[in-house]
């Protein structure tokens, strides 16, 4: 339920003078447990772990200082990066919650007291080095009342390089990337935390029928076998990483939410089936973010050329491009032929392929429509360079299927994809992305008994309402999230639509009083 931003121009209201308050360091890390966890996950199919989940040694209530601060050190001896996770946050008024580098003080991250979710529950994202400061910043001359309780540490004890991927990928923001800047937006880091261990994985802010901005993030199931309802809370999703220039440029960190409902999977244990996982982040996505939610084609139509966007080793986000006829395959011998066969070719800036981290990345068709979801395969930069024979930039990797996603896995009907993106069931079999689908969704205040007759229509439709709103705003909108039609309509009066193309549309409804709702039609066009 948290959006961290970045706290740009707060270092001014820290005070070095006023001491770090007292330390939490974290229990001892062991790296044979670290490593035994880390083989665990991967027996079961999971990208290696990047750090640990260690709970505190001692925890210690920060001390005030005279200019209002109440801080605290937190340390895990011996780790690459620390990234605590709290409990029991309380916020006063005008207070936040600042989380800095504990060298220079700068801050990283910075929330609000609207930001807190009701829980107290709140993740931070790492800062790099042994140590951060976390502390309670308030007004210049008022008392401080937060407080918080620093409940564990994840230790990051892999990516000395500082998880950077391999030499031969490409940035999405180079060339190869420029046709796809709208689902670069899409795309996200996921920070998954399963079963004490931390792991980077790729997503996708997805698209739905009903248009109405909800924050589904599509990944690969084997990316959250390990995951409790606990560790759910704990996930975030980083929003536009990526360097702003090709190879060059800094890469932003701060756009991220946290916390996640599990929505639909395959059931399939990421092996016998197409391997996805549908999550609803708690929160909404800001539109600072620049958010596109992605579109998708689940007719299994197979792509000749496209891209995959991804964070290989939980990196900057990168591009790699395919020029090919897509190939159904299996994903294990013997199992359903539930995937997309893929082989990446030079480009460029160089020959994109794919590694730990981009799993649950999508595929993307010529249209930049989703058509599927990473598994995993054998490409990577160099010959053998994966560390299994065979293995190199000319090896292919494995892509869950939308269509296998959609019906087709060994689930519950409540579980098929198509339950949760087609929700007003219309049955299409493709949607486009869109910057802003939460032009179609419903408001709080609806318009009650709205209703859209004959459905399917052919030349008129007739719209009714409850209440004393004799004339509203109407706009028909195509399920690409368009507008190709605004009017205004009278209760019950016929509209004419006989020159529109036969098709699946959303009409809204908009009345004086602000009250809103929206309905499928169907068009069957003219005779």
């Amino acid at each position: 339920m948290v959006a961290f931003f970045g706290g740009a121009g707060l270092s001014a209201q820290h005070d070095p003078g006023a001491g770090p308050g007292r330390t939490v360091f974290a229990a001892p890390f062991v790296e044979a447990e670290a490593l035994a966890l880390d083989e665990a996950g991967r027996a079961l199919g999971l990208p290696p772990a990047y750090g640990m989940v260690l709970p505190v040694q001692a925890m210690d209530e920060a001390t005030s200082s005279p200019r209002g601060l109440r801080r605290i050190k937190v340390c895990s001896e011996g780790a690459l990066a620390v990234e605590p996770f709290l409990v029991d946050v309380r916020l006063g008024w005008e207070e936040r919650l600042v989380l800095s580098d504990a060298n220079t003080l700068e801050p990283i991250v910075s929330i609000t007291r609207a930001e807190v979710p009701a829980s107290g529950r709140v993740a931070l994202p790492r800062a790099f080095g042994p140590c951060c400061v976390i502390e309670v910043v308030g007004g210049r001359h008022a008392a401080v009342e937060g407080m918080f309780t620093v409940a564990e540490v994840g230790h990051t004890f892999r990516e000395a390089s500082w998880h950077k991927s391999d030499p031969c990928e490409v940035d999405v923001n180079c060339a190869e990337g420029q046709p796809y800047s709208d689902q670069r937006d899409a795309v996200v880091r996921v920070g998954v935390r399963a079963n004490g261990a931390l792991i980077w994985c790729s997503g996708t802010l997805m698209n739905n029928t009903a248009q109405d901005c909800r924050p589904f993030i599509l990944t690969a199931l084997h990316c959250g076998l390990n995951s409790t309802a606990s560790d759910l809370q704990d996930y975030k999703f980083y929003f536009g990483y990526q360097r702003t220039g090709c190879g060059s440029g800094p890469a932003d960190q701060t756009k991220y939410i946290t916390g996640c409902h599990r929505r639909a999977d395959s059931n399939d244990g990421g092996l016998n089936g197409s391997d996805f996982l549908l999550l609803e982040a708690y929160t909404s996505v800001p539109s600072s973010f620049d958010p596109y939610w992605a579109g998708w084609d689940a007719s299994s139509a197979p792509s000749t050329n496209g891209v995959t966007i991804h964070h290989p080793t939980g990196s900057e986000k990168k591009v790699s491009t395919y020029a090919m006829n897509l190939l159904t395959s299996q994903w294990i011998a013997g199992g359903p032929y539930s995937h997309w066969f893929v082989k990446w070719t030079a480009t460029a800036n160089g020959h994109g392929v794919t590694e730990p981290g981009s799993s649950g990345a999508p595929l993307l068709d010529a249209n930049g429509r989703v058509i599927g979801t990473l598994s995993g395969g054998t490409s990577c930069c160099v010959m053998d360079g994966c560390g299994l024979p065979g293995s190199g930039p000319d090896q292919p990797d494995y892509y869950g299927k939308m269509s296998f996603h959609w019906t087709q896995n060994p689930n519950t009907a409540a579980q098929k994809l198509k339950a949760w993106l087609d929700p007003i069931d219309l049955g299409v079999p493709a949607l486009d992305g869109s910057r802003s689908p939460c032009a179609i969704g419903l408001e709080e205040r609806s318009l009650p008994g709205l209703s859209v007759h004959p459905v399917p229509a052919r030349d008129r439709v007739v719209v009714a309402w409850d209440g004393p709103e004799a004339e509203v705003d109407l706009v028909i909108w195509s399920v690409a999230g368009q507008p190709v039609r605004r009017m205004r309509g009278h209760n019950g009066a016929p509209l004419g639509v006989g020159d529109l193309p036969a098709g699946s549309y959303v009409i809204t409804v908009t009345a004086a009083s602000g009250r809103r709702a929206a309905h499928p039609v169907i068009l069957l066009g003219a005779p």
